[in-house]
C-alpha cells in the first residue's frame, strides 16, 4: 500500500511541476528504498531542470529484475543523455510498447515528434493521455496542444485547446496564461471574442499579477506575449 501511495505522490508532484516537493519525499540518500516508478519522475524532474539525474539512474540499473526499472531505464537514459530526438523516439516507442497503460511515454513521444515538425501526430499522441486515469488534473499535454497551435497562429483552435487545458488542469496558472496567450491572438487577428470586456478584465489582472513576478525577464517575456492582444482588445 505505502509503494502505492508513493507512486501516485511521485506521479502528481511531476505532474503539477513541484519538484521541491519530489525531492524533498524522495532523497537521493535513500535512493535504494524508492520506488522504480517514484525515481523515474524524480528523473524527468531533475532532467527538465538540467540538473544531475544519474542517481536516479544509477539506482534503476541496480534492479535488472524490476519490470518498471526496465521499461523506464531506457527512456531516461534516452533524456538525460540528450541522445538524438530520432532515438529519444524509438526509446519512447519501445516503451509505449512495453507497458500501454503509462500516459507518459504518449506524452513523450508527442514531445519528440513535434521537436521532428510532425505537429499533427504530435497533437495526437497528447489528446491520447487523457484515455487513461493516470492522467487526470494533468494539464500540460493539452497545454502543449494549446502552445503547437499558437505557434500555427491557429488561434480559433488555440483557444479551445486552452479552454480544454483549464478545465483539466483547475486553477493551473500555466494554463490560464495559454487562454489569455490564444484570446490576445484572436484580438490581434481580429476574431470576435464571446465577452470581449471580460477577456481585457481577466487580461489586465494578470499583467498586474505578472509585474510582480520575482524574475523581470520572465515577466517581460510574459507581458510581451499579452500587450499587443490588449491593444487590439482597446480597439
Amino acid at each position: 500500500r505505502n509503494a502505492t501511495l508513493s507512486r501516485v505522490f511521485a506521479r502528481r508532484a511531476w505532474q503539477a511541476g513541484n519538484q521541491r516537493r519530489l525531492l524533498e519525499a524522495f532523497p537521493r540518500s535513500a535512493a535504494a528504498a524508492h520506488h522504480a516508478e517514484a525515481l523515474a519522475f524524480v528523473a524527468l524532474a531533475l532532467a527538465e531542470s538540467r540538473q544531475d539525474a544519474s542517481w536516479c539512474l544509477d539506482a534503476l540499473r541496480a534492479r535488472p529484475r524490476d519490470f518498471y526499472a526496465n521499461v523506464w531505464l531506457p527512456v531516461l537514459e534516452s533524456i538525460v543523455q540528450s541522445q538524438p530526438t530520432q532515438d529519444r523516439l524509438k526509446a519512447f516507442d519501445a516503451a509505449a510498447r512495453a507497458f500501454a497503460r503509462e500516459p507518459v511515454f504518449a506524452y513523450l513521444r508527442g514531445e519528440a515528434l513535434a521537436q521532428l515538425g510532425r505537429a499533427d501526430e504530435a497533437r495526437g499522441l497528447w489528446r491520447s493521455v487523457y484515455d487513461s486515469q493516470l492522467s487526470s488534473g494533468w494539464a500540460l499535454p493539452m497545454l502543449r496542444v494549446c502552445e503547437t497551435y499558437l505557434a500555427e497562429a491557429r488561434a480559433d483552435e488555440a483557444v479551445r485547446a486552452a479552454t480544454d487545458a483549464l478545465s483539466i488542469g483547475g486553477n493551473s496558472l500555466a494554463a490560464g496564461f495559454a487562454l489569455l496567450r490564444a484570446q490576445c491572438m484572436s484580438a490581434e487577428t481580429g476574431r470576435p471574442l464571446p465577452d470581449p470586456v471580460g477577456a481585457l478584465t481577466r487580461l489586465d489582472r494578470a499583467i498586474e499579477q505578472i509585474t510582480l513576478l520575482p524574475d523581470p525577464a520572465t515577466a517581460r517575456d510574459m507581458l510581451s506575449q499579452l500587450q499587443p492582444g490588449r491593444v487590439a482588445l482597446l480597439v
